[in-house]
């Protein structure tokens, strides 16, 4: 069975919560979390979609991972900074852009994507 294509623009929202207090010894700036979810307009979860966290200030790619059969993704210790995430093709090339946000010490930020077509 062929791999859905994913075609066309992602929409992206993003919600911040407070995290939890960093340590008061803690020399350096916290690290934040990033969770996310795929989905396609009919609300569908997207598994096994490579997505990135990209920095928007350095322009280099934090981290990847592959979301879950629920579509979820996670980026755990995530310094402080503006990101954005990306969803990747199977050729490497990004397909997809979300929203920019900014993790702010151990703050906790919270996104989906969602598709606005998928051609099988």
């Amino acid at each position: 069975m062929p791999t859905p294509t994913i075609r066309a623009a992602v929409l992206g929202v993003v919600i911040l919560f407070a995290g939890g207090a960093a340590a008061a010894a803690e020399p350096q700036a916290a690290a934040g979390r990033v969770v996310g979810y795929t989905y396609t307009t009919n609300n569908s979860a997207i598994a096994d979609a490579r997505v990135q966290l990209r920095n928007t200030a350095s322009g280099q790619v934090a981290a990847a991972v592959v979301t879950n059969a629920a579509g979820e993704f996670v980026f755990e210790r995530v310094p402080p900074g503006s990101y954005v995430i990306e969803m990747m093709d199977a050729s490497g090339g990004v397909m997809a852009l979300g929203n920019p946000f900014t993790v702010a010490g151990s703050e906790a930020v919270a996104t989906f994507m969602r598709t606005v077509a998928l051609a099988r």
